[in-house]
């Protein structure tokens, strides 16, 4: 696990520049305590590098800066000072990048959301439609068989009522047939 080792190798480093501030200590045992941080923080540096881990590049960078700063080696702080900033730069942009494309994918969900919801809707209308249309077209079947039903009963009744008028015309033929011979006799 060379990213575990890496983050070891931070931690020794780290730990050793946390000894070397020790007020205890004779300025020969801080300056043992600086080499072995500036030792573990090359180390890890070089694997960080290796297995392409920038956040563990960073902090390897970070804590050389700090190391060589506390011997007085400012030209070698101020290098690890550019990679610090570099690095932290890269991840900055990195994230940045992610973040972006992570907006983007989330712009493109909500509007694919959005495009569904509006076919949804046209689909609710379209069935509103189709159900008033059906209720018009059963509306309109109801009246058609409402003035059939009108239309045969007038004409049962205007067959009833012609009926009725023929024998009315025949008793009353009839009758005068009858009032005819009786005055005749």
């Amino acid at each position: 696990d060379k990213n575990g080792i890496v983050i070891c190798y931070i931690n020794i480093g780290s730990l050793n520049i946390s000894l070397s501030d020790s007020a205890a200590l004779t300025e020969n045992q801080k300056l043992n305590y600086l080499n072995k941080a500036v030792e573990y923080g090359t180390k890890a540096i070089e694997l960080a590098r290796e297995i392409k881990a920038m956040p563990r590049e960073n902090e390897a960078a970070n804590m050389l800066m700090d190391a060589y700063k506390k011997l007085g080696n400012f030209k070698k702080s101020v290098e690890y000072a550019g990679i610090f900033i570099a690095t932290k730069d890269s991840m900055f942009k990195e994230e940045k990048t992610k973040a972006l494309a992570e907006m983007g994918a989330k712009y493109e969900a909500e509007k694919k959301q959005q495009e569904i919801e509006k076919q949804q809707l046209k689909l609710e209308k379209k069935d509103a439609e189709m159900a008033e249309q059906l209720a018009v077209s059963s509306r309109q079947r109801l009246f058609l068989i409402l003035i059939a039903a009108v239309a045969v009963a007038v004409a049962v009744i205007a067959v009833i009522i012609f009926r009725s008028l023929r024998i009315t015309r025949r008793q009353k033929r009839l009758i005068e047939k009858q009032k005819k011979l009786v005055d005749e006799k």
